[in-house]
């Protein structure tokens, strides 16, 4: 026996369900327009992140592809990265190693940590240009030249992005350019400092 004025239902507006998204993203120390690491100089990050602060820590797998080869290309990430507990996000830093290969390509990827079974599909992913590093080379030997004379210093790079920078700051039309143009006094060494 029953009654109906006791019955009740769960009722669910459709899309009211969610988990806590999990996003990768790749982070520059370079002034290139898509995320790249310079074999060799400064390391890039790798960041993941949670939508919301959980008191618990949360582990993600990670698995990496592309053509880069780990070992010579980029040194070892771990497979496994933990976003700790009363966080969003957590840090890791990927290194290029210096070689004499082209430019290749890392992917990164977090598996689904909510996934049930086997095969954990894919839920984020960033990719990362592992680039070599960039060949600067002062093309003008050392001149011997009168006092009235200038003379256009000639640079090349293998790299249009670079930044350049001169000293001393001596009879130099701007020490910010590839290739400016001199016109000492006196004997002097310019010496060239290049950043990408």
């Amino acid at each position: 026996a029953g009654n109906a004025l006791y019955d009740s239902g769960v009722l669910l507006r459709a899309g009211s369900l969610n988990s806590s998204s999990i996003k990768v993203a790749i982070n520059q120390t370079s002034n290139q327009a898509e995320p790249s690491v310079t074999k060799g100089c400064a390391d890039g990050t790798i960041t993941f992140t949670r939508s919301q602060v959980k008191n618990t820590p949360q582990p993600l797998q990670v698995t990496y592809s592309g053509n880069a080869i780990v070992g010579v290309d980029y040194a070892t990430l771990p497979t496994t990265v933990t976003i700790p507990a009363n966080a969003t996000s957590t840090t890791i830093p990927v290194r290029g190693l210096a070689n004499n290969q082209n430019s290749q390509t890392l992917i990164v990827s977090v598996l689904d940590p909510f996934a049930c079974g086997g095969n954990a599909p894919e839920i984020s992913a960033d990719t990362v240009l592992l680039k070599p590093q960039p060949i600067v080379r002062i093309l003008t030997q050392d001149t011997a030249m009168c006092a009235s004379n200038a003379l256009q210093i000639a640079v090349a790079s293998s790299e249009p992005l670079m930044e350049f920078y001169w000293t001393p700051n001596n009879a130099i039309n701007n020490i910010r350019l590839q290739n400016p143009i001199v016109n000492p006094a006196k004997t002097t060494t310019y010496y060239l400092t290049a950043n990408l």
